[in-house]
């Protein structure tokens, strides 16, 4: 449903349907097609805890690519906005930056 929105040329696009279709687009295994609706969604985004959603969601395609450097840094800004904001979501990004930060440290076994 969100196509439609996303293709018109004009009004362009809201924030929330390029976030739902770039979703869309990732559950569907179209990640580059993701990324872009996101990077179009930054600017527009509406308040900074949707902002930092949007850098969340950036992130999530860099980390499934094996490049942590780009997905940290993605949540370094999310994390800046949303702890500078005191937002109830900031838990999931330092959960996300821990994620990154247990993907490249090296396997540990058990013994």
């Amino acid at each position: 449903m969100t196509e439609e929105i996303v293709e018109r040329k004009e009004p362009p696009a809201p924030w929330w349907a390029l976030t739902r279709y770039g979703m869309c687009q990732l559950v569907l295994g179209f990640p580059n097609i993701a990324l872009e609706m996101f990077k179009q969604a930054l600017p527009i985004a509406p308040n900074m805890e949707d902002e930092g959603t949007t850098l969340n969601n950036m992130s999530t395609i860099s980390y499934a690519r094996g490049d942590y450097d780009t997905a940290l840094k993605y949540l370094q800004q999310s994390l800046g906005i949303k702890k500078g904001n005191r937002m109830p979501s900031a838990g999931t990004t330092l959960n996300n930056m821990s994620t990154i930060s247990y993907a490249r440290s090296p396997v540990m076994t058990l013994r």
